[in-house]
């Protein structure tokens, strides 16, 4: 598999499974309260769970993991009447160190 280029938007593929990562600047913390660590796992119940099934997770202090199985690639968008929905692939911005 070709790596992504740092922050490039790379569209998650139907079938296929991602380590998707982050951390904080400089290794700042991100989580500093058990509340912080709910509020976050609330996020991913209610962004990635539709889309995906988590495979792995882990989440620390400064940095977290998850491993995701993709699902479904398509969000519901309201049109432009905002009376109906549409469909728009899913894209990511990744960031890969060299």
């Amino acid at each position: 598999m070709k790596q992504p280029v740092s922050n490039q938007t790379v569209e998650f593929e139907t079938g296929h499974i991602y380590h998707v990562f982050n951390r904080g600047n400089n290794s700042q913390r991100l989580f500093f309260t058990r509340d912080n660590y709910l509020f976050f796992i609330e996020k991913i119940r209610t962004y990635i769970l539709p889309h995906a099934d988590l495979l792995a997770w882990c989440l620390m202090a400064t940095h977290f993991h998850l491993m995701v199985h993709v699902n479904e690639i398509r969000m519901p968008v309201k049109s432009e009447d905002n009376a109906s929905f549409s469909s728009l692939p899913v894209r990511a911005s990744l960031q890969v160190k060299p």
